[in-house]
């Protein structure tokens, strides 16, 4: 049996380099502006959609799809099918 749960990826946090020397940047997606964002220290700018996701992603933030009626159950020990996009 598999679920499909729908997010939507909203916000990524990346790291460059060493964990205690590194570099934290951060992608983040405007929800009344319809853009992705950089934002890197004092520096935002505005980037593409397919740039978001890269290997220095570390955390990524999602959020349910409005009108999602059911999620898998916790501790389900079937496979999960998981279905991300880009606005």
């Amino acid at each position: 049996m598999f679920f499909l749960v729908r997010f939507n990826l909203y916000a990524v946090s990346n790291q460059i380099g060493e964990l205690e020397e590194g570099h934290y940047t951060a992608h983040c997606f405007s929800d009344v502006l319809k853009k992705w964002y950089k934002f890197d220290d004092q520096d935002v700018s505005v980037m593409d959609a397919g740039d978001v996701v890269t290997p220095a992603a570390y955390i990524l933030f999602f959020t349910a799809i409005e009108g999602q009626t059911s999620l898998p159950p916790l501790g389900a020990t079937t496979p999960h099918q998981i279905s991300f996009w880009f606005d």
